[in-house]
């Protein structure tokens, strides 16, 4: 839905756009402009992530992140993507990658974690000294991560955790996955 304040900008930015195309005389030349402002994005490319899909990918982003920064991380933010999953079945394609991304990013650090543990309790608490930094990075690496992934969905563009096993496989039919991450 077009209202009468987005086709004025529209038309002030075509506007814009028209005059830097057009040759200038030295004079004008000499004179400091400012860059115009970014085009926002093409109606259709809007249409392919709504803005309430978008508001739900910067919600799972952020729920995750909050999960992770008031349990002290392991096993109770790997819920939130995974609630996600499972209420957010018939979603759009660009929200299921996002919490595609986000669910393999926890389930790798759920295992990291796992491991370490098991290591722990066999070497009878000697692994500890190798786990602590592992986790330590990981934990940095969920929330840079984390704060990455709020800002690209609410961009309305995908993003490829780091450091991530891909567990959860992508649809086969899913467009937006087998494109490939957008950084």
């Amino acid at each position: 839905m077009t209202t009468a304040l987005d086709r004025e900008l529209d038309s002030m930015a075509d506007d814009l756009i028209a005059k830097e195309s057009m040759p200038q005389t030295d004079a004008q030349a000499m004179v400091h402009r400012p860059a115009p402002a970014p085009r926002r994005m093409a109606r259709s490319d809007e249409a392919s992530f709504p803005t309430t899909d978008r508001n739900l990918a910067v919600g799972v982003h952020l729920g995750t992140l909050g999960a992770t920064l008031f349990s002290g991380g392991l096993f109770v933010p790997l819920l939130v993507p995974l609630l996600a999953k499972i209420l957010l079945k018939d979603a759009s394609p660009e929200l299921k990658e996002h919490i595609r991304q986000q669910l393999n990013l926890q389930i790798t650090i759920a295992g990291v974690a796992g491991v370490g543990i098991l290591a722990t309790m066999v070497t009878f608490g000697l692994a500890i000294f190798a786990l602590l930094p592992v986790l330590l990075f990981f934990f940095g690496v969920e929330i840079v991560a984390s704060i990455k992934g709020t800002m690209a969905a609410q961009r309305g563009e995908s993003y490829q955790f780091p450091f991530t096993l891909n567990v959860i496989k992508p649809d086969d039919h899913d467009p937006v996955a087998q494109l490939g991450p957008r950084r």
